[in-house]
């Protein structure tokens, strides 16, 4: 086993960080609540890690966050688990791909650190110890909802089980020190899926003896019970349940009753059953749908609650009192907290449902952006919380910092983005007002900060959209047209505000002169500048003195236009070799030695300009140019860059403050130089998850404030510790 701590920092320049409210906005896949301990709650999610909840405050404290510093896969939470028999011990399993996806995509291979694990805590996810297992996991994969795939034996603290998407069903027979696979649990037969979740039935035991009795789900397999603790497993048929059903969760009631949801599968229908007395009983409250989230109230094994399973907002609740022989759809009045929620918002693909063990009549579920509660399900309409406080899981895809105005404006995956006008409280709508879903390029007018545009799209029908303020993003219109098939991408705008840049993904840039009315397609650059949503790369940027003038970075060369966009021609091209790839964990601190190594990622392209400046980042270098681009020095003693940003100058100064996250002496962290690179200060602190940082940002406003954009975590800001607003 090796223990696990929070990240250290050198103590040098002292700063504060706080992640900038948005308030939830990503899929909580799962909860857990201690049964013996009143409030010991968590929840985990697909790209964010995972959180206890501290009753005290009403707010989630997020407990994964140095898991992710030792890898970036580490973020996504694929199941989580308590000992029922000690409060103070909790499991879980990390990974947000299995190394196979990773492979495909070419960003794991053989010999590079594995990409997922499992991890316990003897003091409620305040540190961890990896377990000596290896399994590959899933959390922001297909049947990311199901679960749990990991339990702890009621009986039997020492008896735990996971199981996997491809590797089929582990056990440990002594708290997690070692583990076997169950080879008597049929693999699933399809790849990807495996056993969905594990399920002990205390009744059928004692304290102090492993639990003989045991369920599985198995994707396309149906449900296995085992009699004698796991040895051995037989697919449980009877009363007409085929095996080709997929069984999404489970719940066990106090006198042994099991309660599964399926969804359908081929000619198999969706549904929900129970299994009692050696009988499967259909008890689905509405036929033709499909259903995953189930809970049973553990002082009353008649009372019961599923939810409706479909991928999209308004998934319905249905609550019986007589173990499902009779159902009613919850009626519900959700209270919301966050001002930039829609109505409905409120069960969105709801992913777990559970009776509070401690209160009765208290109904928590999980949903695609948060978590709530009711304190009485019994009355109709019954009244929901969201608690959000502390849960922040958005996917950052674009930052921006105007020199007036609100300091921040970003775009996010799911939830469009936002002006933050204020850095510690939540925005009070999305940017667009109408329907959206990713927005991936902010930028302003450098003369006229009040006029900004973005761009963005819809996955769910692959469209592209964007829009315009004159306001500073108080109210937002449309562009009338878009470039045809545009989706996504990037985009730029002039200095005075006279013309757009929006180079949508894989397409050639588009220009517009009178507001996104037209678009016009430029010349001199070809198609595929800017790649899929999820990449980070930022190589478009406006100059920000001259008119009508663009940069964009193809390549190892730099592309510019001096006519709004309508022609593009190379003007520079850097010394930096693009022929071979930089190494996929640039910041792993065990291959410092092999720094020197490391080449450029052709991949790799981050533009951002200042007033008089235009600065460039090729993979792990960093140019800077003084001339509209026309010649560049190199940035020195920086010996890893992942990404760089451009504040504020230090008063005094006419340059602008430089903030990277990379390696300076051979230590990973978030530095800043206020002499154009001649000199780093470290700024980074233990409360800093130096991880999955997508962008970096600094503020054209505040010096020394910096922003980062996290991959699932939100926005950190951090600012001087004697700065004062």
């Amino acid at each position: 086993m090796h223990p696990i701590t929070p990240t250290q920092a050198q103590d040098q320049t002292r700063y504060r960080w706080n992640t900038v409210p948005i308030g939830g906005g990503g899929y909580v896949t799962g909860m857990v609540i201690h049964p013996t301990e009143p409030n010991l709650i968590y929840i985990r999610t697909d790209v964010g890690g995972a959180y206890r909840l501290d009753t005290s405050e009403n707010r989630w404290i997020q407990i994964a966050d140095s898991l992710g510093t030792l890898h970036d896969n580490f973020a996504g939470v694929e199941s989580i688990a308590v000992d029922p028999s000690d409060p103070d011990i909790v499991y879980i399993v990390v990974g947000m791909y299995r190394r196979e996806q990773l492979a495909a995509w070419g960003s794991w291979a053989e010999g590079d650190p594995e990409p997922t694990g499992m991890f316990k805590s003897t003091n409620r996810g305040e540190t961890w110890t990896q377990l000596n297992v290896t399994v590959s996991s899933g959390a922001n994969e297909p049947w990311r909802w199901i679960g749990e795939r990991l339990a702890v034996d009621p009986n039997d603290g020492r008896v735990v089980l996971f199981g996997s998407r491809s590797e089929g069903l582990w056990r440990s027979a002594d708290a997690g020190e070692t583990w076997v696979t169950v080879d008597a649990l049929p693999l699933s037969t399809e790849v990807g899926a495996g056993v969905l979740w594990v399920a002990f039935d205390a009744s059928s035991g004692s304290a102090g003896s492993p639990t003989p009795v045991i369920y599985a789900g198995v994707y396309g397999g149906g449900v296995y019970r085992s009699t004698d603790t796991g040895e051995t497993w037989d697919l449980v048929n009877n009363g007409g349940v085929a095996p080709g059903q997929s069984p999404q969760r489970a719940a066990i009631a106090s006198d042994g009753t099991l309660y599964v949801s399926f969804v359908g599968s081929g000619t198999y229908p969706p549904g929900t059953w129970k299994f009692q007395d050696e009988t499967w009983t259909n008890i689905t409250p509405r036929a033709g749908l499909n259903f995953s989230a189930i809970s049973v109230d553990p002082a009353n094994p008649q009372r019961l609650i599923v939810a409706q399973e479909e991928p999209n907002w308004g998934n319905r609740l249905f609550y019986s009192e007589n173990g499902g022989t009779d159902w009613i759809v919850v009626q519900a009045n959700a209270d919301f907290t966050i001002p930039w929620y829609l109505p409905d918002m409120f069960g969105a693909a709801i992913s777990s449902l559970t009776f509070d063990p401690h209160v009765p009549n208290r109904v928590w579920f999980t949903d695609w952006y948060n978590t709530w509660v009711t304190d009485d399900i019994s009355q109709q309409p019954s009244r929901w919380q969201n608690v959000t406080a502390g849960h922040e899981e958005t996917v950052i895809l674009t930052l921006t910092t105007p020199p007036a105005g609100a300091p921040l404006l970003s775009g996010a995956a799911d939830v469009t983005g936002f002006v933050h006008a204020r850095l510690d409280q939540y925005a009070e709508e999305n940017i667009a007002n109408f329907a959206l879903q990713d927005i991936t390029g902010i930028d302003y007018a450098e003369a006229n900060p009040d006029y900004l545009v973005f761009v963005g799209g819809r996955r769910y029908n692959n469209s592209g959209d964007g829009g315009y303020s004159t306001n500073g993003g108080r109210t937002w219109t449309r562009f009338a047209t878009v470039p045809p098939n545009a989706i996504h991408g990037k985009i730029a705008v002039s200095s005075d505000g006279s013309s757009i840049v929006w180079i949508p993904t894989s397409q050639q840039p588009h220009y517009s002169t009178d507001n996104g009315q037209t678009w016009q397609v430029g010349t001199g650059v070809p198609a595929g500048s800017v790649g899929i949503l999820w990449e980070t790369e930022h190589p478009l940027a406006a100059d920000r003195d001259t008119p009508g003038r663009f940069y964009l970075l193809r390549g190892d060369s730099l592309v510019r236009s001096d006519d709004d966009g309508a022609t593009w021609e190379t003007i520079y091209r850097f010394p930096v070799n693009m022929e071979s790839g930089m190494r996929k964990h640039p910041l792993d601190t065990e291959r410092i030695p092999e720094v020197s190594a490391w080449a450029v990622d052709p991949g790799f392209r981050i533009i951002h300009t200042m007033p008089g400046e235009v600065w460039v980042q090729l993979g792990n270098q960093l140019f800077a140019s003084q001339d509209g681009g026309e010649t560049f020095t190199t940035i020195p003693q920086v010996d890893a860059l992942r990404r760089f940003a451009l504040g504020v100058a230090v008063p005094g100064s006419s340059r602008p403050t430089v903030f990277i996250w990379g390696m300076v002496d051979e230590q990973e962290g978030v530095y800043r130089s206020s002499d154009t690179g001649e000199t780093w200060t470290r700024i980074d602190t233990p409360d800093v998850p130096i991880f999955s940082i997508s962008h970096l940002r600094g503020d054209r406003q505040v010096f020394g404030r910096v922003y980062l954009g996290l991959n699932g975590r939100g926005i950190w800001v951090g600012e001087p510790e004697d700065h004062t607003d």
